[in-house]
């Protein structure tokens, strides 16, 4: 791509889109400076290969209201926390926040996990290269150098025509058989955001949430990735309910509230708390 077409192509996006002009030549000038960076609870977190990526790191790290949620939920430890789709360690600083929390990260990606590896030091974190399913394989793997943040497992159906042409062959294991070999007795909080894939990750951890040994479950929620599996929101229902887990809306002061599971019909993407019966606040009428 010559200089010119680079130029033009920019110029377009700018007009296109003029509240990104601001933050991409902060972008920019902290590429000159140094490598960009983004700071989470004093963690600083490098590894972003475009603009794209540095500015969707920056922005949707995780909402007050979820921060909130964290702090008070993780605050009496030790607990015991997993990160599925860690990519470069963003949402695990977060978690890190709890003094006495240990973080299982899952990270298929290699540049995500070379740089998650880079991000986060310590015994707190244990660092897996591997992608959660829904049984133990291997598996195809987008790699989009331009937005890693929203590769993914490729589907049967997608075959070679998924992300970029560009196809990783990745290894994939069960939450359930990882927890198991490792003697972990109770999960605090899972965090799941694998693009789509979401309801393969809960299949394969059926036998902790079957027995409630999983607290309390983020789960990005959007129907438009879980289409590309063939799933619908029924599908993440089926995977939680039957086990006594309910989603919940977050109040200002990180409380959990009660919602429906047709809510979540309606919902284009977010991040949805998942608790059991116990832990859940019906929202008052």
């Amino acid at each position: 791509m010559n200089f010119f077409y680079q130029a033009k192509l920019k110029a377009q996006i700018a007009l296109q889109r003029p509240s990104l002009v601001l933050p991409y030549l902060h972008y920019n000038f902290l590429k000159v400076l140094s490598e960009p960076a983004i700071v989470v609870h004093g963690r600083r977190l490098v590894g972003f290969r475009t603009f794209s990526d540095f500015h969707h790191y920056r922005s949707t790290i995780a909402s007050v209201r979820e921060e909130l949620f964290i702090k008070d939920f993780l605050s009496n430890g030790p607990h015991v926390c997993v990160d599925v789709g860690a990519n470069i360690g963003q949402f695990a600083a977060l978690l890190a926040s709890a003094e006495n929390a240990t973080i299982h990260c899952f990270e298929p990606h290699p540049y995500s996990f070379k740089m998650l590896k880079g991000n986060l030091s310590g015994g707190r974190f244990i660092l897996n290269n591997v992608a959660l399913s829904d049984r133990e394989c291997h598996s195809r793997f987008t790699d989009n150098d331009h937005s890693t943040h929203i590769n993914r497992l490729v589907t049967d159906a997608e075959g070679e025509s998924a992300g970029s042409g560009i196809l990783l062959d990745v290894e994939c294991t069960t939450l359930d058989g990882y927890l198991s070999e490792r003697g972990v007795e109770q999960v605090r909080f899972l965090k799941i955001d694998t693009e789509g894939a979401e309801a393969l990750v809960l299949s394969g951890c059926r036998e902790y949430l079957a027995r409630q040994r999983v607290d309390a479950l983020l789960v990005e929620v959007c129907p438009e990735h879980l289409g590309r599996f063939g799933f619908v929101i029924k599908d993440l229902r089926d995977r939680l309910a039957p086990y006594g887990y309910f989603p919940n809306g977050l109040d200002e002061r990180g409380g959990t509230q009660r919602i429906e599971w047709s809510d979540l019909e309606t919902v284009q993407l977010a991040n949805v708390i998942f608790t059991p019966a116990a832990l859940s606040t019906p929202v008052k009428v």
